[in-house]
């Protein structure tokens, strides 16, 4: 669903997810800030246009030591323009030893 309808909060409902079986405080007061966040742009224009075919823009950010088994989160967007025509997040597959160093396993 946020694939189209609203990949600005794929990243975080993507690291929700990976916390159903066992939720804590703090994940559900993540999700409590990603439904009023929802809410409050409920009615924002979503504009997906390229002003500059030649110019790809990227952007990456990650999380250290965020699930049980102490792996990082990543996330990364794709602009040409305005707005995002693609977004993801995923769990990472390896551990990493520091919060730069699980910044450039994102990338």
């Amino acid at each position: 669903v946020t694939k189209r309808s609203r990949p600005d909060v794929e990243p975080t409902l993507s690291f929700l997810t990976t916390r159903v079986a066992a939720p804590t405080e703090q994940d559900w007061e993540k999700l409590r800030r990603l439904l009023r966040f929802a809410n409050q742009t409920i009615e924002d224009e979503r504009i997906v246009g390229a002003d500059d075919l030649h110019r790809l823009k990227t952007w990456v950010d990650a999380s250290h030591a965020v699930h049980p088994d102490m792996k990082g989160h990543t996330g990364g967007a794709y602009s040409m323009g305005t707005g995002i025509m693609h977004g993801r997040a995923s769990k990472q597959k390896m551990n990493s030893k520091s919060s730069p160093e699980t910044e450039i396993i994102g990338v």
